[in-house]
């Protein structure tokens, strides 16, 4: 769908037209292919995707609850309110997510048809308790929808962690993340396969390109894993098919922490990911495959990657 305040008019437009009238999807289609410069067909779609109109078997078009809701707005501007929402919950436009930063950010970042529909919409300036309640409530939507994806590529990071791990010491890691949550790691594993020392490992996930990714980490993770002998960062990253992995030893971080100073502590630091050479296992300076197909099915040598062994 390609967003343009004219397109929004015309909807509701051809709302109170079937409103009006009693006919079938080929009929309209047939006697007016287009209504004020906008394709009929194209207006069915979104009305359709909107849950605006049903169409039955017999081809007739009638208006949802939602439909009759909608064409009852008396204002223009508040009527292109709900149209936009509406839409915005149902399609997920791209651009939808740059709602989260803010009007200013929106109208100069969002492509500029969608900024001219809430302009029309009068979301751009005015103060008025509605507006502010709207932007509110859509901005909430897709913070949770930001959470959700971070938790999901999250997640990924962490089962990919799982079977390397698994793999590479022919023994079954604890995938502690998913039993607990504040342990300030993700996954417990050995050090080698002829080695049963503790192996702490933090998993940080990017759907970014290496040079474009970062990683947080919190005071309370450092804590953890710096009091653990043997303790490392998986570094994936998600930007092409086959994902990249790196493995870096929590003492390489000691120069990226600050320090507390006075009353001021700190909570949680933000890295770059190309801070660390990307494919490479910092604890041996052995370069990892960045196929995980073939470094989960590869024969790997189990060694203890060089971990001193005490």
């Amino acid at each position: 769908m390609t967003w343009h305040v004219g397109l929004l008019y015309r909807l509701g437009d051809i709302l109170k037209l079937l409103n009006e009238k009693h006919i079938t999807q080929d009929t309209l289609l047939s006697d007016l292919p287009t209504f004020r410069g906008v394709q009929v067909q194209s207006l069915l779609t979104i009305a359709l995707r909107a849950n605006w109109i049903h169409i039955g078997e017999t081809g007739g078009i009638s208006l949802t609850s939602s439909g009759r809701s909608l064409i009852d707005i008396h204002g223009p501007t508040e009527r292109l309110r709900v149209q936009i929402r509406t839409l915005m919950d149902v399609l997920s436009p791209y651009w939808a997510p740059i709602v989260v930063q803010g009007r200013q950010a929106f109208a100069q970042y969002a492509p500029a048809e969608v900024v001219q529909c809430f302009r029309e919409a009068g979301m751009l300036t005015t103060t008025e308790s509605d507006v502010i309640r709207w932007w509110d409530s859509i901005s909430a939507r897709y913070r949770n929808y930001q959470d959700k994806q971070k938790v999901e590529t999250g997640r990924e990071g962490e089962r990919l962690s799982f079977h390397y791990e698994r793999h590479r010491t022919g023994k079954e890691p604890f995938w502690i993340a998913l039993e607990f949550t504040g342990a300030g790691y993700d996954i417990r594993s050995s050090l080698a396969s002829n080695c049963n020392n503790t192996l702490l490992i933090e998993v940080k996930t990017s759907r970014k390109p290496w040079d474009n990714a970062t990683f947080h980490l919190t005071h309370h993770e450092w804590e953890v894993l710096n009091l653990n002998q043997y303790s490392v960062l998986h570094l994936w990253s998600l930007a092409i098919e086959s994902p990249i992995l790196s493995v870096v030893p929590i003492k390489h971080l000691n120069n990226h922490i600050p320090l507390n100073r006075g009353n001021g502590n700190w909570e949680i630091i933000e890295c770059p990911f190309a801070t660390f050479d990307q494919g490479v296992d910092l604890t041996s300076g052995q370069e990892i495959t960045d196929k995980l197909d073939s470094l989960l099915n590869s024969k790997l040598t189990n060694t203890h990657g060089g971990w001193p062994i005490h």
